[in-house]
């Protein structure tokens, strides 16, 4: 998420696998927020899509890891009282 808080503007993302398609999804699982434009609004509407669903499951996974993070805390501490 070294992007976070930045906003990454991509034009041409037509039909298939295009450079513009392919940054967008580099630049969201990086963490920013896309901007599409293309001149065909439902192919640039379909990538927004498409973006969307992979940044939710990214922060889905984000929020599980950070919870696991504090119950290594917990168990850490746990430990620790238990040694002494």
């Amino acid at each position: 998420m070294r992007l976070r808080d930045r906003v990454a503007i991509v034009t041409e993302c037509g039909e298939g696998e295009t450079y513009g398609v392919v940054w967008a999804r580099a630049l969201a699982r990086e963490g920013a927020a896309v901007v599409l434009g293309d001149r065909d609004g439902a192919r640039a509407t379909a990538v927004a899509a498409e973006l969307t669903a992979v940044t939710r499951e990214l922060d889905r996974n984000a929020t599980e890891l950070q919870g696991l993070r504090e119950r290594l805390q917990e168990l850490r501490r746990a430990a620790a009282e238990a040694r002494s």
